[in-house]
């Protein structure tokens, strides 16, 4: 997982930036600032401080500029979105039904470890399915 700046970091991310020789490094710092501002919801008083600072370099103005101007989704863009929000209701749906359908037993006869078991409907009865076990049925003792 890479690491995100956090509200912590603005004040070094204003001060070392600008100090920066490559350009790459001094957007970077910019946008990392403007990533922190979005999720911290926008205050308008850190808004003015990064302005402020990206107003002293091209290269940070011009990042700073990016992320000020409205951008239009393509329809590409929003079909995705879309499609993303689908896979993941879907996937949500499919955990949560997995997660219903597991159970704790224990202990059991022959070990005094609880495992976690999936119960599956097999004809008139069901079957458990404990982790890297062959399945056990009712009859086994459980």
């Amino acid at each position: 997982m890479a690491a995100r700046a956090v509200p912590e970091d603005i004040d070094w991310l204003l001060a070392d930036g600008p100090t920066r020789d490559r350009g790459s490094e001094r957007r970077l710092a910019m946008n990392a600032a403007l990533e922190v501002w979005a999720r911290a919801d926008q205050p308008e008083p850190l808004k003015a401080r990064i302005a402020a600072v990206a107003a002293t370099d091209d290269e940070m103005q011009a990042a700073y500029a990016e992320w000020m101007e409205l951008r239009v989704k393509s329809a590409d863009e929003v079909r995705s979105e879309e499609e993303l929000a689908e896979v993941t209701r879907t996937n949500d749906s499919a955990r949560a039904e997995q997660e219903q359908s597991t159970a704790f037993v224990g202990p059991r006869r022959w070990n005094d470890s609880f495992f976690a078991c999936r119960v599956t409907p097999s004809g008139s009865s069901a079957v458990v399915h404990g982790i890297g076990e062959r399945p056990l049925s009712f009859s086994d003792g459980l």
